[in-house]
């Protein structure tokens, strides 16, 4: 998803609320180790969270998250705090010009 960046801002902006930028990385699995801020941030993961690359949500892994608050998953990359800082910057730009 990274790769099309108008499909990844789609997502981002529907699942935290706000484009949060990523790189890509090396593969990884297991428990999320950010969940428990994430949530505190923007609040719980959504069914979209637990959704492979055919739309199909993994119900079970779902209702485990809802059960215990533990995310389990597979990924290869992991935000961009630089340009997330950019573009909270030029976000506040826009702002202060209006």
């Amino acid at each position: 998803m990274l790769e099309d960046e108008s499909s990844y801002r789609r997502f981002s902006q529907e699942a935290c609320g706000e484009v949060v930028f990523h790189t890509p990385g090396p593969k990884k699995e297991g428990v999320v180790p950010w969940t428990e801020e994430f949530v505190q941030r923007y609040g719980e993961l959504g069914a979209l969270w637990f959704m492979n690359e055919d739309g199909v949500v993994d119900e079970s892994s779902y209702r485990h998250y809802l059960e215990t608050g533990m995310f389990r998953a597979c990924w290869g990359c992991h935000p961009c705090p630089e340009r997330n800082r950019e573009d909270e910057k030029k976000g506040s730009e826009k702002e202060t010009a209006k």
